[in-house]
């Protein structure tokens, strides 16, 4: 593999990532939403992929990454647009198509400032944002996956770049660790074609060590007859001590003292749910309308089983589908993380697909899901009521897909993440994000709405607001 340095302008990017038991020490201050400050001006900032932007006339590039500014008042209209430039080559066959596909946000160069971490179809960019404009870092990979993700994966301190990737009608971890060449790992010890697809992933900290684990959501496969969730303490080397969390096996004679039941439409979120300093994990099935929490703590959160359980949430069950999207980020601004439900196919005003996102409060006790409060492009209100307020100037349309992505960042840096909502179907499919400012009540308000083509992104096509940074 040969890794390039590029250093790149501002403006050429923007036209062309007896044992006693210890004490426990005291949790760290918890990480409720995004940290993605890229310009070092002191406010977050959006990043929204579009893997399938056209590249120029006479290439077969694909892919756009647009970086949207935070300010005071919300995104501030500055803007950076990154995609391939017509010569662009590289690494693989694949280094310029795909852009965008994954997001991720970190320090990868050790400089103290945050980068942008970007995956495509074979590769992954590093942009940093420096004194002397924007530079690119690249490097090969398997085809990716999902679940790009920085931090730390070992004892090792330099900081490593983890995700899911699939060679084949498989799926592996992948990662560039400590500042090495690309390498990858099976989960299990199955080969190929019989090893698991993954249908939802994560990978972060949820417990005090700060070195990532993996849960992992695997999708029934050739070889395998049943799904399960599985808790993995280093995707580094994810055959060592795996826990099994819920399977589709448990589905038959639900046990609360066994794993859990998984479908499917579960998917999976990551976030400090209930204010204690510790990530946890959530899943939620629209099938069986159910929401599962297992709390993260500085022991390793008691994995085997969740300490929290919604069932027969039948909004969940009537506006979900297999594509929601799950995110967790601290939206009024109390320490506890709202969960978020992105649910793109649901119909609304007889309108199919045109999508909503359903907000659940966190608590010191968990997820209040008797709180929660269903937002379209309509009006927001709690489940089965007529909205009262309609904070989105939009109306529903069909196929929107509204929540195919949604994130919560906070751009303004008042301590309150604002709810930002894809809605890449919007205008006939060139996108749409709806920018909520997080509030004292929860409640979201008025809303900023970010069209693509005032943003630069003016192909027919673009999908703004189909993947973001979360």
């Amino acid at each position: 593999m040969r890794v390039n340095k590029i250093a790149w302008s501002a403006a050429a990017l923007a036209v062309a990532v007896g044992l006693t038991t210890p004490a426990a020490p005291a949790a760290a201050a918890p990480a409720s939403t995004v940290k993605s400050d890229f310009n070092g001006d002191g406010y977050n900032d959006v990043a929204v992929g579009m893997p399938l932007y056209p590249g120029y006339a006479g290439t077969d590039n694909t892919g756009m990454i647009a970086i949207l500014y935070g300010g005071p008042n919300g995104l501030s209209g500055a803007k950076q647009l990154i995609r391939p430039t017509p010569g662009c080559s590289g690494e693989s066959a694949g280094v310029c198509r795909g852009w965008g596909k994954g997001l991720a946000a970190g320090d990868v160069d050790g400089d103290g400032r945050t980068d942008l971490v970007t995956a495509g179809y074979r590769e992954r960019h590093t942009f940093s944002w420096t004194s002397a404009g924007v530079t690119r870092q690249g490097g090969s990979s398997s085809s990716y996956y999902q679940g790009l993700t920085v931090g730390n994966a070992d004892s090792d301190p330099r900081t490593d770049v983890v995700g899911l990737f699939a060679p084949g009608y498989y799926s592996v971890f992948g990662g560039w660790y400590n500042g090495g060449a690309f390498e990858k790992t099976a989960f299990g010890t199955s080969t190929p074609p019989s090893g698991p697809m993954l249908q939802s992933t994560l990978l972060g900290t949820v417990n005090g060590d700060d070195i990532m684990e993996a849960i992992v959501l695997v999708a029934p496969s050739v070889g395998h007859s049943n799904g399960a969730l599985w808790y993995i303490d280093s995707p580094r080397d994810p055959t060592h001590t795996p826990m099994l969390m819920g399977s589709t096996a448990a589905c038959e004679t639900p046990d609360a003292t066994k794993p859990v039941c998984t479908k499917n439409d579960s998917q999976l979120g990551l976030g400090d749910v209930n204010g204690d300093g510790y990530r946890d994990v959530v899943m939620v099935t629209p099938s069986t309308g159910t929401v599962h929490v297992w709390y993260g703590s500085y022991y390793g959160a008691g994995m085997y089983q969740p300490g929290f359980t919604a069932r027969n949430l039948s909004w969940l069950t009537t506006l979900g589908s297999t594509d929601i999207t799950v995110t967790v980020g601290d939206v009024n601004g109390d320490g506890r993380g709202e969960i978020a439900v992105g649910l793109p196919k649901a119909t609304i005003a007889g309108k199919a697909a045109a999508g909503a996102v359903a907000l659940i409060p966190g608590t010191t006790s968990g997820p209040d899901v008797s709180a929660a409060q269903i937002l379209t492009q309509d009006g927001i209100a709690p489940p089965g009521t007529a909205p009262s307020a309609d904070p989105i100037a939009e109306e529903s349309v069909t196929d929107d897909r509204m929540g195919e992505a949604v994130s919560i960042i906070d751009v303004t840096a008042d301590g309150k993440g604002e709810l930002i909502v894809g809605v890449p179907g919007k205008n006939g499919g060139r996108g749409m994000l709806a920018v909520l400012p997080g509030t004292a009540t929860g409640v979201p308000s008025a809303a900023q709405s970010v069209h693509a083509i005032p943003t630069g992104v003016s192909a027919a096509d673009a999908r703004f607001g189909a993947v973001m940074l979360k």
